[in-house]
């Protein structure tokens, strides 16, 4: 594990990426994030342990209880939050679950709301595709980007309110993609391994948005899809009410890593609540057995994507 520096009075240095729109600085080289040049707007410090050392993780910050084995994870209250983090897994794999799961979490303190989701970017701007476990939000997400609508944010998505509207930022350069997506993944980027020894998801890293030279480009939403799996013999669209709309998106929101305070909590209802006003929210019945197929790509284009003449 190849570790920065840590100066003496403890504040961390080494490396600063955008991650979801936010600062994070770590102390260890991270693949996927887009490396910026140090600032001291930093949101988010992480600081990475060698397991192997005695007390490696520290006694500092309260243990976040929600890890697969192998993870241990420590918060620490400052300003900006520290995560200290030890692991006995493979540095790509604590790269993954940091990504998908704890760092998201922690970004819910500052007002952003994370859910369950995927985003890829269209003409009319970014179109969200939210839904529960095995919905098929990453293979809706590089099928569309095969049709020519590039990857946002896999996995997670993180939202912010900003003049006025409700923007997603681009996430880390990875999609995670089951045996059924490989041939889509294949077509977009490269495979870089598996997501977690003997889980038969796999990693690709995706195409590169364009972006300015400090930051990470955030891109208002358009557009809000449910996707759900059931018994039909090709995808077919629904409209979804503002209110079912706004149930679904509370069930799929990522819980914030400790108890968040009320102006944040307030920030995300805002961000809720204009996530029900867009136009046009959907639910896609997609095949519960999908074989991915350019049918498929083409079906989801024209239903979440009108008026697109491709």
């Amino acid at each position: 594990m190849i570790l920065g520096l840590t100066t003496l009075d403890g504040a961390l240095s080494g490396f600063t990426y955008d991650f979801h729109g936010a600062r994070l600085r770590s102390n260890r080289l991270l693949e996927g994030l887009h490396l910026v040049s140090e600032g001291s707007d930093v949101d988010l410090r992480l600081q990475l342990s060698d397991p192997h050392e005695t007390g490696a993780i520290g006694s500092r910050g309260t243990v976040l209880p929600w890890l697969p084995p192998g993870l241990d994870c420590r918060l620490e209250q400052t300003s900006p939050m520290t995560l200290h983090v030890s692991s006995g897994l493979p540095e790509n794999e604590t790269d993954g679950l940091l990504f998908s799961g704890v760092l998201p979490s922690l970004l819910a303190h500052s007002g952003a709301l994370v859910l369950r989701g995927a985003a890829v970017l269209c003409p009319m701007g970014a179109l969200l595709l939210v839904g529960g476990a095995m919905a098929g939000k990453s293979t809706a997400a590089v099928t569309l980007a095969c049709q020519g609508f590039p990857v946002i944010s896999d996995d997670v998505v993180v939202l912010r309110e900003a003049d006025g509207e409700i923007r997603v930022a681009e996430g880390p350069a990875w999609v995670k993609l089951w045996p059924d997506g490989a041939d889509a993944g294949n077509a977009i980027g490269e495979p870089v391994g598996p997501v977690r020894t003997g889980l038969g998801k796999q990693q690709f890293r995706r195409p590169p948005l364009p972006r300015s030279a400090s930051r990470a480009q955030q891109f208002p939403v358009a557009r809000v899809c449910l996707l759900n799996p059931c018994d039909v013999s090709r995808a077919v669209a629904a409209p979804l009410s503002p209110q079912a709309l706004l149930a679904a998106l509370s069930d799929f929101q990522r819980s914030p890593a400790g108890p968040i305070g009320n102006s944040a909590r307030a920030a995300q209802f805002r961000i809720l609540a204009a996530l029900a006003r867009l136009p046009q929210p959907v639910v896609v019945h997609r095949p519960s057995e999908l074989p991915l197929s350019a049918d498929y790509g083409t079906s989801l284009r024209q239903l979440l994507v009108p008026g697109d003449a491709r």
